[in-house]
């Protein structure tokens, strides 16, 4: 038995007004501090009645798990070092690479997960290169595109960002990192020496006011510069 998470907000709300009108504001807040603890014991036994700890670990594929996302369904996702598992609350299903299936996931380590929204598209970032996962087709496509100097994403792809903008940012460790326009069907290349300063950077996040960050190990970050529309390193020292 599953109920959605308003369910439980509307059950929170009713009983404090509910406990407000027999106790007053003092008790009531006492009264539902329990009641909360209560409520959120009784949801994980209901969510996940036959599942513990030992028993995730058991259903992985391995376990050493680089990425974890949840999607628009509430399906878990969970990237490994050999194969992608999709985790309903019971079951766990396992996708690797099928030689003779050209339609099954290309490579079986995963570094990163994303979905794009309103697509049904799960995009994964493997040890080489990027597959994208129809949800309701439940096949496997690599991701193609190429750049207008033929650059393809190959490698290990260890993030994909969305960019807020209508582009999505991809970075490939050893390359550099690409930001591809699904529109348009562009995809553009940012590389050293001349729009970044170092093609080995290890994760990218997005910012509150919508600034993409990469880390590097070169003692700072390298910030995206839309004007310029490169990336300006930022000593650990500078950053704050």
């Amino acid at each position: 038995m599953h109920f959605s998470a308003r369910f439980y907000a509307r059950l929170m709300h009713y009983l404090f007004y509910f406990c407000y009108d027999l106790f007053g504001m003092i008790r009531v807040k006492k009264i539902m501090t329990v009641l909360t603890l209560l409520l959120l014991t009784t949801v994980k036994s209901i969510a996940f009645p036959m599942i513990n700890g030992s028993d995730i670990n058991e259903k992985l594929s391995h376990s050493s798990v680089w990425t974890i996302l949840q999607d628009s369904r509430g399906m878990m996702w969970f990237g490994t070092k050999d194969g992608l598992n999709c985790y309903n609350g019971y079951d766990n299903i396992i996708y690797r690479k099928v030689v003779s299936d050209s339609l099954s996931l290309g490579n079986n380590f995963i570094h990163s997960l994303y979905e794009m929204s309103g697509t049904g598209e799960l995009w994964i970032g493997t040890d080489d290169g990027v597959y994208i996962h129809d949800l309701e087709k439940n096949d496997f496509i690599r991701f193609t595109a190429s750049t207008e100097e033929g650059k393809i994403i190959s490698g290990p792809v260890n993030d994909i960002v969305d960019g807020k903008d209508g582009s999505i940012w991809i970075l490939a460790y050893g390359t550099g990192l690409f930001r591809y326009w699904p529109q348009q069907q562009k995809l553009t290349l940012y590389s050293a020496p001349h729009k970044i300063s170092t093609i080995h950077s290890w994760s990218i996040c997005l910012d509150s006011k919508g600034i993409l960050w990469a880390s590097t190990f070169d003692g700072g970050f390298c910030r995206y510069d839309a004007e310029s529309d490169s990336f300006i390193f930022i000593p650990i020292s500078a950053a704050g």
